[in-house]
């Protein structure tokens, strides 16, 4: 053993170890290792391990809370002056309770606020950021925003959702969400000019035009 860093002394009894853990270590996995050994060279002979405490691991465990966020559906289809409805559903899967939790979700360009409703908690609007203060999630809880909107302005438009708590969240990955939606605009026709035929005689063709936006020309259809 000579050479190598360890923890050792001679006290005539028990020494005490104390692992002071980083901030970082929080809400992370870690293993702690200990390597027991005699070498007459260095030491004299014998040793024992007694009883080892990890302090504060109930504590820490009931601190933290794993909150997912999810909206269902993931794409809607809307017509111009349509209203869409956009539901956000936030779980808590634990260990502990989810304190001051908040969902925020921010209207895009194309559409416009009309209401916003959650399971528990209130919702407020401020000029297309809808804040949710849900409160207190246990664990295994899950509480339900309902946000309804009106689209109006044609073309595909991203809704981001996102929730927070005060209580330590050990993986962010999933605290945000994002819903598309397409605000269709509908089909045009051109104008057609006023023709003139001569009586019983055979008519030719009238040009026009017909398009969408969001639909390529072969799966247009003119009836």
């Amino acid at each position: 053993l000579a050479g190598r860093a360890a923890w050792s002394g001679n006290s005539g009894g028990f020494i005490t170890t104390t692992v002071t853990l980083p901030p970082a270590a929080a809400g992370q996995n870690v293993q702690l290792q200990w390597r027991c050994g005699t070498d007459n060279s260095v030491n004299g002979t014998g040793w024992r391990v007694d009883t080892i405490t990890l302090n504060g691991a109930v504590c820490c465990l009931g601190s933290l809370s794993e909150l997912s966020i999810g909206a269902s559906p993931a794409f809607i289809v809307v017509n111009p002056g349509g209203t869409v409805t956009n539901t956000l559903a936030v779980t808590n899967f634990g260990p502990g309770l989810a304190s001051g939790v908040v969902v925020t979700s921010t209207l895009p360009a194309g559409l416009d606020f009309v209401s916003a409703s959650s399971s528990q908690g209130t919702c407020t609007n401020n000029s297309g950021v809808v804040t949710c203060a849900l409160g207190t999630l246990t664990n295994g809880a899950i509480a339900s925003i309902q946000i309804r909107a009106t689209g109006i302005a044609t073309g595909f438009w991203t809704n981001v959702a996102g929730v927070a708590s005060t209580t330590l969240d050990p993986s962010g990955s999933n605290n945000a969400v994002q819903t598309v939606i397409l605000v269709n605009s509908p089909p045009d026709i051109s104008g057609i000019s006023d023709q003139f035929t001569v009586e019983d005689t055979t008519i030719w063709q009238i040009p026009f035009t017909i398009g969408d936006a969001e639909t390529p020309a072969s799966a247009l259809s003119l009836s």
